[in-house]
């Protein structure tokens, strides 16, 4: 497995409105920086942006299975490959 160059999880969900993300060691993200998207929006981005790492992991293991069982096409291959930013 790639060694991902992000911050460490667990990532979790906080703020006042409940659409901030930060880390244990403090690093975050308010997920709307410029108050133009709607409050439910901006915590639904909170919530998917929390699960990221738990949702990056999911996916590289069952990838990692499907490879095992001889399955070369994997579409997945591609999202782990955005999500390390190897492509646009």
């Amino acid at each position: 497995m790639i060694e991902p160059k992000w911050t460490p999880r667990p990532w979790h969900v906080c703020g006042k409105y409940g659409d901030e993300v930060k880390s244990n060691d403090g690093m975050g993200v308010h997920c709307d920086q410029d108050f133009r998207i709607p409050d439910d929006v901006a915590k639904a981005n909170a919530r998917l942006i929390a699960a990221a790492p738990e949702l990056y992991e999911a996916l590289s293991w069952c990838m990692d299975q499907l490879s095992h069982m001889g399955i070369e096409y994997m579409p997945g291959d591609v999202a782990l490959a955005k999500a390390r930013g190897e492509t646009a």
